[in-house]
């Protein structure tokens, strides 16, 4: 086993990494940095999870009508079966008590996607750096620890096998990762052709074979997303992007959006990127490139699905920064792990500045709903009865899913633990 690399792309040697935590100790502490960030920036989640959005007005009434075969159904117009495999495993083991198991499963799923960025056999340097980027992310807590947008997190896996090392490790892994991330969203269709880039400059079998199954997931997954009715896109602002999706990176305040700093940030942070990259191309390799392929797919998917003018990452559609803003803390990552002092000063000031506009911005606290009330009411009802559903976090924001008792009835005597046989 050799011990030292002279191709791009070296992946640090074994030396330095035994200087590390060990893979239990990196491990551990994943959990307890998933825990602690989730604390912060989702602290109702902890004391009062609940329903939310299309989990509770799609998820919920197409498994009372199919079953587990919803799972394998759309959502929002794409294929998400991670995610509606969580929301359906959380209410058939118990109806009543389906928020708090679902946001644990979807904790474990969280951390599930954090592991693979730190251990899976990639060429990402620094990867548990990678993995705990994820949760600094500046943007407003949407994302974290909502069982409706886990996919956001599992996405992530099907740009895994991309940097993957090429020795070809465990390749059975590596389809498993790519399978599973691209069922979650149509961040597929944009990264597949990054795929076949890899297979054409590597030309080695297990890149072909991974190029192949990504086009094919991309496939099923344009079909779906060619199918579904879609509203109106605005034309394309490369302005806008610029600011919006480097320059509100580092800081979305009202004083930098007002004055038009958030542009000029935008434009260093990309000369920064460009600049470094020209100058440690050699260092940086392929997967950089790819990298940067991925931060161009991030962004499309979000600009492609919602007009530009009506997203923010503090307040409005968070959601829709997460791929560009997580691949975006990788390539500082990747900058910042290179053995040049100067290179690494830069890169990790640029990652402490997103880290404190997600402090700033991170946060989302929501109104206290009691579930297991609601059905109660429902199942008792003479009348349909509206279950609210959060969306926002504010009562005033509830949206309402009408059920009748007979109907929430069935729904608990389906479950495996605390059910209630149905009339």
């Amino acid at each position: 086993m050799t011990t030292s690399a002279t191709v791009s792309d070296a992946i640090p040697q074994p030396a330095a990494r035994r200087a590390f935590p060990t893979r239990l100790q990196q491990a551990l502490l994943l959990a307890a940095a998933l825990l602690l960030v989730l604390l912060y920036r989702r602290p109702d989640q902890f004391a009062a999870p609940y329903i939310w959005g299309e989990d509770g007005v799609v998820n919920l009434p197409d498994y009372l009508a199919s079953g587990w075969a919803s799972v394998f159904h759309t959502i929002a117009g794409y294929y998400s079966v991670p995610m509606k495999f969580i929301s359906v495993l959380s209410m058939q083991l118990s109806f009543l008590w389906s928020p708090e198991i679902s946001f644990v499963l979807t904790l474990l799923a969280s951390y599930g996607v954090l592991a693979a960025v730190a251990f899976a056999p990639t060429r990402l340097r620094w990867p548990f750096g990678c993995a705990l980027a994820i949760l600094f992310i500046p943007t407003e807590a949407e994302v974290f620890g909502v069982t409706l947008l886990v996919f956001w997190w599992i996405s992530l896996l099907a740009l895994l096998p991309l940097y993957w090392n090429e020795e070809g490790r465990r390749p059975l892994l590596r389809l498993f990762l790519l399978a599973v991330g691209a069922l979650s969203s149509p961040l597929i269709i944009g990264i597949a052709p990054l795929y076949v880039l890899r297979a054409a400059v590597l030309r080695r079998r297990d890149d072909i074979v991974a190029a192949i199954i990504a086009l094919a997931f991309a496939a099923l997954q344009y079909h779906a997303v060619h199918g579904a009715v879609q509203e109106a896109r605005s034309s394309l602002k490369f302005d806008l992007i610029i600011e919006k999706f480097f320059g509100y990176y580092l800081a979305v305040g009202n004083n930098f959006v007002q004055s038009g700093l958030a542009l000029y940030l935008g434009l260093a942070l990309i000369a920064f990127i460009v600049v470094s990259w020209i100058a440690y191309r050699r260092e940086l390799g392929l997967t950089f490139i790819l990298l940067g392929g991925s931060l161009g797919a991030g962004i499309a998917s979000a600009v492609l699905r919602l007009p530009i003018e009506n997203i923010n990452p503090a307040y409005s559609a968070a959601r829709y920064f997460f791929f560009a803003f997580v691949v975006l803390s990788w390539i500082l990552v990747q900058l910042a792990s290179l053995d040049k002092a100067g290179m690494r000063l830069a890169s990790c000031m640029l990652l402490a500045f997103a880290t404190r506009n997600a402090l700033e911005n991170g946060r989302r606290t929501h109104a206290h709903l009691d579930w297991r009330a609601e059905i109660a009411a429902c199942m008792h009802s003479p009348e349909p009865y509206k279950v609210p559903i959060h969306t926002h976090g504010g009562l005033d924001q509830v949206w309402h899913i009408e059920l009748s008792a007979a109907q929430c009835r069935t729904l608990v005597s389906r479950s495996l633990f605390d059910a209630e046989p149905a009339p």
